[in-house]
């Protein structure tokens, strides 16, 4: 049979999610949403190299998500924070400069337009999901681990304190001149109310538990000695 009468093959296009728009999903969803899907984009277009270093790209993300859940466990920083900042952004940038912008450019060359884009349904809900899991899990550590500065916490029971004497009536007049506290151990601060009772300046110990969101104290009776 001569060649020239065989019906030309046609070429399946590729089934591929489109790179570029991975890759801006990724601003919002980390580095790890472009490369998980850039992945098995390499794969399918038998590239199993760039197809593994984008599995690194998204497990190194997941590494350093979890470091930033425990940095919450530890006191606060700003050298850590300053840190975590320049590490989250240097991840981003190295991989779509190293990664992300190749597959993009690859396609354009190889297949320009030529090829079947998959949905973004399921992956956005996937990942959206997890995002919001992972907001849930940090919400609750920082709930969790929260404690308050000593300073901050005085200011919020001084208030507390005036509100409770005033309605007793031999303590109407009460005022408070200065509410000190630092932490003891735990939840625990202890310090001393100097407050003017009744015409004279007194000092009283004070001791306060802090639970998410409620503020418990306690002042030992005036007659009692510091």
């Amino acid at each position: 049979m001569d060649d020239s009468a065989r019906e030309p093959v046609e070429t399946v296009p590729p089934r591929l999610w489109n790179p570029n728009a991975a890759a801006l999903w990724s601003l919002l969803l980390t580095p790890a949403f472009g490369a998980y899907l850039h992945a098995p984009n390499w794969r399918t277009l038998g590239d199993s190299e760039h197809a593994k270093a984008n599995k690194l790209c998204v497990w190194l993300t997941f590494v350093f998500m979890a470091v930033i859940v425990g940095t919450l466990f530890i006191p606060e920083s700003k050298v850590i924070d300053k840190g975590m900042r320049v590490v989250g952004i240097g991840l981003m940038t190295g991989w779509y400069f190293g990664l992300g912008r190749a597959q993009a450019q690859h396609i354009k060359e190889v297949l320009g337009n030529h090829y079947v884009r998959k949905g973004w349904g399921l992956p956005l809900l996937i990942a959206v999901g997890a995002i919001g899991a992972y907001a849930a899990v940090i919400f609750f550590v920082v709930e969790v681990t929260y404690k308050p500065d000593p300073v901050e916490l005085a200011d919020q029971v001084k208030p507390l304190i005036l509100e409770e004497w005033h309605k007793t009536p031999e303590l109407r007049g009460a005022t408070i001149i200065k509410v000190t506290l630092a932490h003891k151990e735990g939840n625990v601060y202890s310090g001393f109310v100097d407050a003017k009772l009744a015409g004279h300046v007194e000092r009283l110990a004070l001791e306060v538990i802090y639970e998410v969101n409620t503020i418990a104290w306690e002042i030992k009776p005036f007659d009692d000695e510091d």
